[in-house]
């Protein structure tokens, strides 16, 4: 494969991971090369050296890549055959249609957009301009959760009877671009901010469901906290909760219960722990080690085949599934309106 430049758009919180990404596999040998940043203020570049001058070493290194303030100078003056979106939400679908037209493949960090339709024009436009589009839904690539599509896939425990999922944070405080993120018109709360990550895992394990409901609280911001129900043809139930609603200094939670016919699987700390029905329970680290790689960097792995290997297919993380995450927040919502109302797909 012949290497694949990048740029990146935007160079906020997000796009600090992503060039931590670029960096681990340019050191590995793979052929990719990060060209080029975009920013339209100019003291992410400048912020990022002097942390740099501060110790920081993660992702903040800038030498050897152009920086630009202008995208339309940025596109006219590099060689790039993908832009990786690291705007804010509600720039997503503007911005992956504009490059598309452009004539580049697109990566764009989540969520797709704040709306289905939207999401269905950049799969509109990828289509007519034969570019790839791909979602960073990272989660697809992180080690405890394609080792719980793997024990579904495969059967491994038996039949998945429930899956519950909980992502909780204090409301965010950190710096933004114009306070963007606390907008629900442009970060859809926590909803598309939070919450995709744990409706698009079942998305993605288990596709769409029959129905869903879901309860929302508000307070400093609407829809601060959502605990959601997805019912399936086959008897799965998945219960989601994400929350942006616990007091100021409670540490973040990302984990997940899985109980299956024959086991339950604990997800939390970054680790799995398995629960047999009859035997005694173990970690499943050595089983987890060979897929314990950057998610990041294997997102934009993913990216970069898809644009520049013929002969890969991307099952992995397809826009078609990114798509239908917010299809279903979408009719998550539409139920906490209506007092948690069962709404059928």
């Amino acid at each position: 494969m012949e290497k694949i430049k990048f740029a990146l758009l935007g160079y906020g919180g997000i796009a600090k991971s992503h060039k931590f990404g670029y960096e681990l596999l340019e050191k590995e040998g793979f052929p990719i090369e990060l060209v080029a940043v975009c920013d339209i203020d100019e003291g992410q570049f400048s912020a990022a050296e002097e942390a740099i001058n501060l110790g920081a070493t993660y992702g903040t290194d800038l030498s050897g890549i152009n920086l630009y303030t202008s995208l339309d100078d940025m596109l006219e003056k590099e060689d790039i055959d993908v832009v990786d979106i690291c705007l804010p939400s509600y720039l997503h679908k503007d911005y992956a249609i504009k490059l598309m037209r452009a004539g580049k493949h697109v990566q764009s960090e989540k969520p797709m957009s704040l709306s289905y339709g939207d999401c269905q024009e950049m799969l509109k436009v990828s289509e007519e301009c034969n570019k790839k589009l791909t979602i960073g839904q990272c989660l697809h690539f992180e080690a405890g959760y394609t080792y719980l599509k793997k024990c579904v896939d495969e059967n491994t425990f038996g039949k998945l009877l429930n899956l519950n999922l909980e992502r909780l944070s204090e409301l965010p405080s950190w710096k933004c671009f114009e306070g963007w993120y606390l907008d629900i018109n442009r970060s859809g709360s926590t909803p598309f901010d939070l919450h995709i990550h744990d409706i698009d895992i079942a998305n993605y394990i288990l596709g769409m469901p029959r129905s869903v409901s879901a309860v929302v609280i508000d307070n400093e911001v609407p829809m601060q906290y959502i605990s959601s129900r997805l019912f399936y043809d086959n008897g799965v139930k998945v219960f989601a909760t994400a929350s942006w609603n616990e007091s100021k200094g409670t540490p973040f939670v990302m984990s997940y219960r899985a109980r299956f016919e024959n086991a339950t699987l604990v997800y939390r700390g970054g680790s799995v722990s398995v629960y047999p029905m009859n035997a005694p329970g173990f970690e499943a680290e050595e089983t987890l080690k060979e897929n314990r790689k950057d998610r990041m960097a294997e997102e934009i792995r993913n990216t970069a085949l898809s644009v520049g290997d013929p002969n890969f297919t991307n099952t992995a993380n397809t826009p078609e599934c990114a798509a239908g995450s917010i299809l279903l927040i979408e009719k998550l919502i539409q139920s906490a309106k209506a007092d948690g109302e069962m709404i059928y797909l």
